[in-house]
């Protein structure tokens, strides 16, 4: 993948057709998978927890309206896929075939950066875990520790699988697009910006599911964005050190897992909210060093 240095702007015309297929397809998909549910009075489509525990348990079994319309939101998380493939494939800057195969191939030296992940994901979330687990009532039939190891692993694979493709398009297109000539930080801003965007409809429609007004949809959008831009500068610094895309697969789908187990096995987690506080402190730190270690190489040339 080669690029000039002068950094590209975020409006260039095949940055702009990424963001209109990505937001079309997933913004079309979400909206029609809500109204289809309001319309047959099918129920939440997103985090429900009967979509786990009924199909797990063996005693009964969802409807198949509400299995339809929730298969249909879940596939909105193709969209920043399907605009990375559209726009590559104008885009005389960008191979596809370069962003499919730095997708799915691990390369030598890439347990280092996993080793990384883990422990910032240690650093993230074992503190809003802990505290989840020690002041929230666990949701009515939670299975225990072996059922709750079983349902992380299960959240972890389907994310992978679904959510994560999402690296395909924000990391492997876009990032890389917009990298050359900016640090990890700047492109992690402008990137995350442009991801919170994207959730803005699914986010709007979980809200009304928990019955918020509109002044808590408001607040509730703006913490998540920042928690967004947060974790777009964290895949940025990954991103920029490593350029595999397979690596942020991993931190989206173990960085999603975790919370939404919780949230699943918990009434009220805070995990989420929590992390999100925590990973600004680690962006920080991440973003302190990285100028420290520019300042010294500055100095000892």
């Amino acid at each position: 993948m080669k690029h000039k240095n002068k950094p590209l702007s975020l409006w260039a015309q095949t940055h702009k057709t990424f963001i209109a297929v990505s937001f079309g397809f997933s913004w079309l998909v979400w909206i029609t998978a809500w109204l289809v549910s309001k319309s047959t009075g099918t129920g939440e489509i997103l985090f429900n927890a009967d979509l786990i525990w009924l199909p797990l348990s063996g005693n009964e079994s969802i409807s198949s309206a509400l299995f339809f319309v929730s298969i249909l939101s879940l596939t909105g998380v193709y969209g920043p896929m399907l605009g990375a493939y559209v726009a590559a494939k104008i885009d005389k800057n960008i191979s596809w075939q370069d962003i499919w195969r730095s997708a799915v191939h691990f390369k030598a030296g890439s347990i280092r950066y996993i080793k990384k992940v883990l422990i910032i994901l240690a650093a993230v979330v074992a503190i809003p875990s802990a505290i989840t687990v020690l002041f929230s009532s666990s949701t009515e039939n939670a299975p225990g520790i072996f059922g709750g190891v079983l349902l992380l692993l299960l959240f972890f694979v389907v994310q992978v699988f679904t959510s994560g493709s999402e690296e395909i398009g924000w990391r492997g297109y876009l990032t890389e697009k917009l990298l050359p000539g900016r640090d990890f930080w700047d492109t992690g801003w402008i990137v995350g910006v442009v991801w919170a965007i994207w959730h803005f409809p699914v986010l709007v429609i979980m809200f009304m599911q928990q019955g918020m007004v509109h002044i808590q949809i408001v607040g509730s959008i703006a913490g998540f964005t920042m928690g967004i831009i947060a974790m777009s500068i964290l895949h940025t610094w990954f991103y920029a050190q490593t350029r595999q895309v397979s690596i942020n697969i991993f931190i989206h789908a173990l960085f999603n897992a975790i919370p939404l187990t919780l949230a699943v096995l918990y009434i009220g987690s805070p995990a989420a909210v929590l992390s999100n506080i925590l990973l600004w402190f680690v962006v920080f730190y991440i973003k302190r060093s990285a100028d420290r270690g520019e300042k010294y190489a500055a100095v000892t040339r």
